[in-house]
């Protein structure tokens, strides 16, 4: 068997970050992914950030293997009617621009499903076209602090709100937009044609962070019994040489972490004899004190030693390089390794899906500028007639 997405044509416009990082995951899934980019710069994420080599950029690379690249001059006629030649024959459409710009090219959702009703038509914005604020320019973290994921990033009673070190929320975004183009390629498989599928990034953002993030807000009226924001056991500890994460959830696993650091006579205390008791701002304050100063009495390997012997889930805070040696990541094969003709050999994670029938297929390498022009306008009928598209 092939894999999941074989035959399905994705037309990907979309830049930057969350758009290509569905159009990644289709083509993961064995979508074949064409990538319009705009002539002469592309997608500029090519130059922004990241290590590089080989004059390849390692953001681009990640987000964008396994697809194919034609470059298209979207400010002239010639430019955009390829972009609706390629739609004629594809799935899926995604762009990621403001409301109202690909319409304004003539390639807004009613524009291309004019040329096929079958068409997915996927729109990824900051906060979609009947919000107040549709036509505001929007990137990951203007989003992060709209939605409150900023200020939930405080640590402590005096803690400074600070960005989750990562586009967060244009990937959060991704993912609903991957779900989105699934349910409705099975809508249409059951024979109800193709439809236009919207997903702001704030509306995004808030279903993700709600569950745990927004407890304080979840009950509407008088009569709510107040608590803790998270859990009382997620918890961040600094030990006498590091640092390292461990997750208390049960009374049997907040008592074996008071035996783990030497204070089992937290455990006959009434204010934290349960996690419903420590659950309470003053005393969790007061437990937190305490355990955090017992911490930094152990070494982290000591500390670990004994959190696993409790049965307590812990782990080490590990930096980034040091993911390469990890025992999973080792023994599974979850980083995969192959050689790039311009940026030599490069490293990155395989689909983390595992289908056993039809799995994933990690394709290699990102392409170049319009590196496909050719192959994909004789596939579609037309020439590359003076480059002039």
């Amino acid at each position: 068997m092939g894999a999941p997405l074989d035959g399905i044509r994705v037309v990907d416009m979309s830049r930057v970050m969350a758009g290509p990082f569905a159009s990644l995951m289709l083509a993961d899934l064995g979508a074949d992914v064409v990538k319009v980019e705009a002539k002469g710069m592309g997608d500029v994420m090519r130059y922004m950030g990241g290590h590089q080599r080989g004059g390849m950029n390692a953001i681009f690379l990640g987000l964008n293997r396994g697809k194919r690249s034609v470059s298209v001059d979207l400010s002239a006629e010639t430019g955009r009617r390829m972009v609706r030649h390629l739609v004629a024959g594809a799935d899926v459409f995604l762009e990621n621009f403001r409301p109202g710009v690909c319409a304004s090219m003539g390639l807004g959702a009613d524009d291309l499903r004019a040329v096929d009703p079958e068409l997915i038509y996927v729109s990824i914005s900051g906060y979609g076209p009947d919000s107040p604020a549709a036509g505001e320019p929007a990137y990951d973290t203007m989003v992060q602090g709209r939605s409150g994921m900023v200020a939930r990033q405080k640590r402590g009673h005096r803690g400074q709100p600070d960005l989750v070190r990562s586009f967060l929320v244009d990937k959060v975004s991704a993912f609903f937009a991957v779900q989105g183009i699934l349910a409705a390629l099975f809508v249409r498989q059951r024979g109800e044609g193709g439809q236009a599928i919207s997903v702001p990034m704030l509306d995004a953002a808030l279903y993700y962070l709600w569950p745990d993030s927004m407890t304080d807000l979840a009950f509407v009226g008088e009569g709510v019994t107040a608590g803790t924001l998270f859990p009382l056991a997620i918890s961040l500890t600094e030990t006498a040489d590091g640092h390292l994460t461990h997750l208390a959830l049960s009374d049997k696993e907040r008592a074996g972490v008071n035996r783990a650091v030497g204070r089992s006579d937290l455990n006959e205390d009434a204010r934290f004899a349960t996690t419903a008791s420590v659950n309470t701002s003053e005393n969790l304050r007061e437990y937190q004190e305490a355990i955090s100063e017992a911490f930094l009495a152990l070494s982290t390997e000591v500390a670990l030693q004994r959190l696993r012997a409790e049965g307590v889930p812990c782990s080490a805070v590990v930096e980034p390089a040091g993911i390469l040696d990890d025992e999973h990541v080792v023994a599974t094969g979850v980083l995969q390794e192959w050689d790039h003709p311009r940026a030599g050999r490069v490293r990155q994670p395989r689909f983390p899906v595992h289908l056993d029938r039809t799995p994933a297929c990690t394709r290699t390498g990102a392409p170049e500028l319009g590196q496909h022009n050719d192959e994909v306008l004789e596939e579609i009928g037309l020439t590359n007639r003076g480059n002039d598209v």
